[in-house]
């Protein structure tokens, strides 16, 4: 048997030009609430098709409802995203956005120079390092005396004191400090770069990948027509639609 929850139609107006958001959209939350009225009445499970009928129409009234709330949204939205737009223009497209990219540039020309100190100060530590373990090894082979023993234990104490010079990380070689306070130092990070997509294993980043983009993934693989995944189920079902 079907069940009586029908309601009139009626196109909600364009609200008024003054008070609050809700004074001058009143009749859009007044039509709201009537819709969730009928709603209420609508049973839990659909026996016939009166009553499918009739969430047909509920169904309707409610997208034209949400089309004029979007197109009032749209009209009461539109003078702050200009005002935002604006603010925008000036704070972030002309003051830092310019900065971020100059500074950006520093960083670039730092890098290079920082690469290249790195290069220096290491090669010359480590030629200290040779030094200190030819002098060490010398000392050691003409050691005949308890005298000479002493300098040749002296020279092994440089030997590692030469190779912890030599083995320092990059920050204590390349920093630097300003006259402001500002202090310059760099630091070794390892990066991947794509060589070639098809031979990269998945499997070995699945760990990384978020779930959201798997499934983004999978609602793609199922729209271009795939039909068979390990570990998914891709079947065909029905969806209601209303227009």
């Amino acid at each position: 048997m079907s069940v009586d929850f029908a309601i009139e139609e009626d196109a909600p107006g364009v609200g008024h030009n003054s008070g609050s958001l809700a004074e001058r959209h009143r009749d859009l939350t007044d039509r709201l609430s009537e819709l969730r009225g009928a709603l209420a009445k609508v049973p839990p499970t659909i026996e016939d098709d009166v009553t499918q009928a009739k969430v047909g129409d509920l169904a309707k009234l409610m997208t034209k409802l949400a089309t004029a709330a979007k197109s009032s949204h749209k009209a009461e939205k539109e003078p702050h995203l200009e005002a935002g737009r604006q603010v925008d223009a000036f704070f972030l497209a002309g003051i830092i956005k310019p900065l971020d990219e100059a500074k950006s540039d520093l960083e670039r020309r730092s890098t290079a120079y920082l690469r290249r100190k790195e290069a220096e100060e290491r090669a010359r530590r480590e030629a200290e390092e040779r030094a200190a373990r030819e002098a060490a090894e010398a000392a050691a082979a003409a050691a005949s005396t308890d005298a000479d023993l002493a300098v040749a234990i002296e020279k092994e104490v440089e030997v590692a004191r030469a190779a912890e010079a030599a083995a320092a990380p990059v920050a204590d070689l390349v920093r630097t400090r300003g006259a402001l306070g500002s202090i310059t130092t760099a630091r070794k990070e390892w990066f991947g770069e794509v060589e070639d997509f098809d031979a990269i294993p998945l499997d070995s980043l699945r760990a990384f990948i978020a779930r959201s983009e798997i499934e983004r993934a999978i609602k793609a693989f199922v729209k271009a027509g795939g039909r068979s995944l390990r570990g998914v189920r891709i079947y065909e079902d029905i969806k209601a639609g209303f227009r």
